[in-house]
């Protein structure tokens, strides 16, 4: 497993390529849309783990994932105070019972706000998630849908997030599921320490 996960960091931190270098202060400013012309804001990520677990069980053989992922947030649509999320995450996934898949990404997007004064605030979102598994065998039914919604709040010294999921058909056709956890989100110095717990029906 070493060795896998050594090649999985070199290759994440060398990239060869054969194609000119260009500068950003090269480009044509015609060309491209100013940040300030598109609302929201973009980020991502990227994550190599050890082993890629999902709600307990181990999505990669007990082998290591490389995952990543970009989103987008608007803090509020037109002024009312309710705004949007949407984003998509993968990983690398190994499955024995069906072989052939490899892949998973999630695609994801609702609606986001806070109620309560600012120094109290509770933030909520609700929305769906789309898991898709594209190279999946045909009939092996792992794609699903799940609703998702949570609560934050920041009480200084730490973030508690309590989540609700639920899907009408689960991974491989395996009946409706509802899944709660919740996590806590605490700063140690330049680090955070987040204690998850959760349960699913």
């Amino acid at each position: 497993m070493k060795r896998i996960l050594a090649i999985a960091v070199a290759a994440a931190c060398v990239m060869v390529t054969s194609a000119p270098t260009v500068r950003a202060d090269d480009a044509d400013d015609s060309s491209l849309i100013p940040e300030k012309d598109f609302p929201g804001k973009w980020s991502a990520n990227v994550g190599l783990t050890t082993e890629y677990l999902f709600r307990g069980l181990s999505q990669t053989d007990d082998s290591p994932a490389v995952q990543g992922g970009f989103d987008w947030n608007l803090d509020s649509l037109a002024g009312s105070g309710v705004g949007l999320y949407a984003g998509f995450w993968g990983s690398n996934v190994n499955f024995h019972s069906t072989s052939g898949n490899s892949l998973e990404s999630d695609w994801y997007a609702g609606f986001q706000g806070a109620v309560g004064p600012k120094d109290m605030a509770v933030n909520w979102k609700l929305g769906g998630i789309y898991y898709y598994y594209p190279t999946a065998p045909a009939g092996s039914h792992q794609n699903y849908f799940e609703f998702a919604s949570s609560l934050n709040h920041d009480f200084g010294p730490a973030a508690l997030t309590v989540s609700f999921n639920y899907s009408p058909d689960f991974f491989a056709a395996s009946g409706d599921a509802e899944w709660v956890s919740g996590k806590l989100d605490i700063p140690v110095w330049k680090f955070t320490v987040s204690p998850y717990v959760g349960y699913q029906w």
